[in-house]
């Protein structure tokens, strides 16, 4: 047996329906910029030390 899938015309609605809703949606998105921002500071980070493990190693070669 194969099994068929049928297709509605309707659209996805995605408008919350209750506050509860509302309430999660917010609170998710908030997370998300919250863990953009850590992400950011981890990648800023990053590139400070090897930044200086760069200039390290140039300054060894030099002097």
């Amino acid at each position: 047996m194969v099994a068929q899938i049928t297709t509605t015309d309707q659209p996805i609605e995605l408008a919350p329906r209750s506050t509860y809703e509302v309430v999660t949606r917010e609170r998710v998105e908030h997370m998300a910029a919250d863990l953009a921002d850590i992400r950011n500071r981890i990648d800023n980070l990053f590139y400070l030390v090897i930044g200086s493990i760069i200039t390290d190693v140039l300054l060894r070669i030099v002097l």
